[in-house]
């Protein structure tokens, strides 16, 4: 599994550094436009094998407009990981006006008795956008499947929640 997490972070950076040599360096800072974008997903985790519901909280920046990283912390199975790193890789697509991001992601981080680690894919759909001044506040929802390990446990969940971005 360490393999695995190892390879999927390398190719985290990768994408990020192929993405580096086709644009310029101010679309790499800020995501091919004048914007910061943020993203806020408070969210509810199942876990399919014990059946149990926890939840947690993600931050995320947009450091081009395929790659997003952050923090996360989550509390599930009545174990918490209090810090942590993730990654995610997307792309979006605008159907009938709405925008649908379909995303691969992994985290990793300290738990409060061992290290842990997921890798998931999921997406998320963008409700409304307001527009504020030279930026934006947009509402949407978010949902993945992951698989996790969190020392020597492993198992599968399914989380949900809001998304709130905001670009200035």
């Amino acid at each position: 599994m360490k393999t695995f997490l190892r390879g999927l972070v390398g190719l985290l950076l990768f994408a990020s550094y192929a993405q580096a040599q086709t644009t310029n360096a101010v679309t790499i800072i800020t995501g091919g436009s004048s914007a910061t974008n943020w993203a806020a997903i408070p969210f509810a985790a199942y876990d399919t094998g014990t059946k149990r519901i926890g939840g947690g909280a993600a931050l995320l920046y947009a450091v081009n407009d395929y790659f997003w990283t952050g923090v996360r912390a989550q509390s599930l199975n009545g174990q918490s990981s209090t810090a942590g790193v993730q990654g995610q890789l997307q792309v979006t697509e605008t159907i009938a006006g709405v925008s649908v991001t379909p995303f691969a992601e992994t985290a990793f981080g300290l738990g409060s008795s061992a290290l842990y680690a997921n890798v998931g894919t999921g997406g998320l759909i963008d409700f409304h956008t307001w527009k504020i001044g030279k930026g934006s506040l947009s509402i949407g929802i978010v949902a993945d499947y992951e698989h996790y390990v969190y020392g020597s446990v492993n198992g599968n969940q399914i989380n949900v929640g809001p998304l709130i971005r905001a670009s200035f």
